[in-house]
């Protein structure tokens, strides 16, 4: 199934599994970062805001995961008691907290790859041009690209992703 919706019902869940008195808050990632809900007690206005989000869909991608954990992190009033609860498919680098972080997987690993960067100039005006491309993977991969131009093969590259790096 679908990973929003699967994160989605995995905090559903924790949140209907929580006190009456504990505080709950929304924080959600991917794209823009937010705070949903802040602390409270309404755990109903969280499940709404889970509800939102799903019909929402997702969207971005996870450039700015460090802002949203900084957000949660600064809704950490009480460090004895309180816990970052963190739903993922995995892949997540987290800035130390102050908080103590808890993991709630879903789904696996998604080992995602993309393009996270390309520029393209031309070198002589005549067709040659120069290509710089950056590949970005969620965990060290081999990969080949494939450079091609009016439906043409022109390159393929072989590149070795690092752990947590582009290539």
């Amino acid at each position: 199934g679908d990973r929003l919706a699967q994160a989605a019902d995995a905090a559903k869940h924790l949140v209907e599994r929580t006190g009456d008195d504990d505080e709950v808050a929304l924080v959600t990632a991917g794209g823009a970062p937010a705070i949903e809900v802040a602390p409270t007690r309404h755990h109903a206005d969280v499940l709404s805001a889970i509800d939102a989000v799903v019909r929402r869909g997702a969207s971005g991608d996870n450039r700015d995961d460090a802002i949203a954990f900084s957000l949660a992190d600064g809704l950490c009033r009480d460090t004895a008691r309180t816990s970052i609860v963190i739903a993922s498919d995995g892949g997540v680098t987290v800035p130390p907290p102050k908080c103590h972080i808890q993991a709630l997987p879903v789904g696996h690993d998604a080992n995602n790859a993309g393009i996270a960067g390309l520029a393209v100039h031309s070198v002589d005006g005549l067709g040659t041009y120069d290509v710089h491309l950056a590949v970005a993977a969620t965990a060290p991969r081999k990969l080949d690209v494939t450079l091609t131009a009016d439906g043409e093969v022109v390159d393929v590259i072989a590149m070795d992703i690092p752990p947590g790096g582009q290539g």
